[in-house]
């Protein structure tokens, strides 16, 4: 299963969404259910550092700044189910990222450009 997050980067994205993989959206439902990196690995049978590259990869694709940011982001836009825990993908297949020239809002209020 394929999931979109939106991006401005033309060559990471489709009309404003990239593409994530079922190992990103697992990585990304464990980030939000607080599980640290080694847990992650354990539990996908990866090595810590391809969970790692796997979550270096999420943030720099979305442009979101941190871990934080990516989860609540996946919660905003229906990716993430905020009934469930520990957390659910609710089977939506886009999630917004951030930056880029227009001046897209952020999370914290400000906007890409500021």
């Amino acid at each position: 299963m394929l999931v979109t997050m939106r991006s401005s980067r033309q060559r990471d994205c489709y009309a404003g969404f990239v593409q994530l993989t079922a190992r990103e959206l697992a990585v990304l439902r464990m980030i939000a259910g607080g599980r640290t990196n080694a847990q992650i690995a354990a539990e996908l049978y990866l090595s810590n550092q391809s969970v790692g590259r796997c979550i270096g990869t999420l943030l720099l694709r979305t442009h979101a700044d941190n871990r934080a940011e990516l989860v609540a982001r996946a919660y905003v836009e229906g990716v993430l189910d905020h009934a469930e825990w520990p957390p659910k993908l609710t089977g939506e297949d886009h999630l917004a990222v951030l930056g880029g020239s227009e001046d897209v809002p952020r999370i914290d209020g400000r906007t890409a450009m500021s």
